[in-house]
């Protein structure tokens, strides 16, 4: 049964900063392990809620899958993955909002009777933080990365309201300073395929219309962060600093 962060990768998750270099089994807990070149075997108990298939291969649920990769990956992968899970969720036709918070609940609600697991600590606090209104796994980090930063009143998706009608959404607002947060990812830029047929200097002028316009009409502070200044707290802390942001701690 393939699972723990090859199950991700079949459920389409996002794994930050990771290059997974072998494929995660999980088998009954009592079935005979071995090691093998590339292949990690977890003995595990899996109950038949907790079993799907994906392309013709049997793996854990996506449910499951949040709460293997919840205790087993770095944290702020962790992040990431069960961000894009619960988002997953949240978009799909037949489910909603709703639903991803029932699913959410449902393994906090496992991480509180699953005393003595390994990762389970983990498991809970990146559960409980976790919020499918997040975009990308570059906005989970970042979100993340603040909350090491002491910030605890972050908002997500905030909107404000266009010129001609439309809405634009600002990744992350930084409540008690009054400073918006966005991910500055390089490949809607440079991806041609998400620039949707306008050129660079189009995708750069429009972005930089955009970004006059929220300053303008909120009155507040536009932060851009890249990979590099969400490496680790203290990178995001010097990236905030610089601009003259005050830390909560």
């Amino acid at each position: 049964m393939v699972s723990y962060e090859s199950a991700a990768v079949l459920w389409d998750l996002p794994l930050y900063q990771r290059r997974p270099d072998a494929v995660h089994i999980s088998m009954p807990g009592d079935a005979r392990m071995s090691s093998r070149l590339r292949v990690r075997r977890h003995a595990d108990r899996l109950v038949e809620a907790d079993i799907d298939e994906l392309h013709g291969v049997p793996c854990t649920s996506l449910e499951r899958t949040i709460w293997d990769v919840a205790r087993s990956l770095p944290p702020e992968a962790a992040v990431a993955a069960v961000d894009a899970a619960l988002r997953q969720i949240a978009l799909s036709p037949r489910r909603g909002a709703a639903h991803a918070e029932q699913t959410r609940q449902r393994v906090l609600d496992r991480c509180a009777t699953a005393r003595g697991v390994r990762g389970i600590r983990q498991a809970a606090r990146v559960v409980a933080f976790a919020d499918h209104r997040a975009e990308l796994p570059g906005e989970s980090v970042s979100r993340f990365r603040l909350r090491q930063l002491g910030f605890e009143r972050v908002d997500l998706q905030v909107p404000v309201p266009g010129s001609d009608g439309r809405e634009f959404r600002i990744d992350l607002e930084l409540e008690d300073v009054g400073v918006f947060v966005e991910f500055d990812g390089s490949a809607k830029y440079r991806d041609e395929a998400m620039r949707s047929g306008r050129s660079l200097d189009d995708v750069l002028l429009a972005e930089k219309h955009r970004e006059d316009w929220i300053r303008g009409v909120t009155g507040k502070r536009l932060v851009r962060v890249a990979s590099e200044h969400i490496s680790s707290p203290a990178a995001l802390r010097a990236r905030l600093s610089a601009f003259g942001i005050p830390m909560p701690r």
